[in-house]
């Protein structure tokens, strides 16, 4: 599959639904119904808790604004312990040039940094 190609069909099957900086200012929620069903695993409010914010776009990525309504609190530990575990640790030379604060703070980097990474 060509670039062209790949980029064909970015456009073609998916829609934009939102854009914009989401680093400071009013906390804006997504959500998809009346009744609270995670969107992940599609159980609602008597089988599974909403207690924890969701980030729409990981933290780790600047997101301190766009929060999921619609995600239960196993989604939301599951995906943070995995793929926004990964997430971080892929994109972090990119946020230290970029200076993106996350929820830590912007990152930096150290050897020890480097061996960590290297290690795991």
């Amino acid at each position: 599959m060509t670039i062209d190609d790949r980029l064909a069909f970015f456009s073609e099957n998916v829609e934009m639904i939102a854009s914009g900086m989401y680093s400071k200012g009013p906390k804006k929620f997504i959500k998809d119904g009346e009744s609270r069903f995670c969107r992940f695993c599609q159980n609602g409010e008597s089988k599974t808790s909403f207690k924890t914010v969701a980030h729409a776009i990981p933290e780790c990525l600047g997101n301190h604004q766009l929060i999921l309504v619609d995600e239960c609190d196993i989604c939301n530990k599951y995906f943070s312990e995995n793929i926004e575990d990964h997430l971080d640790k892929f994109t972090k030379p990119l946020r230290v040039a970029g200076q993106i604060r996350g929820k830590n703070g912007i990152p930096s980097y150290s050897v020890f940094n480097i061996k960590e990474l290297l290690d795991s």
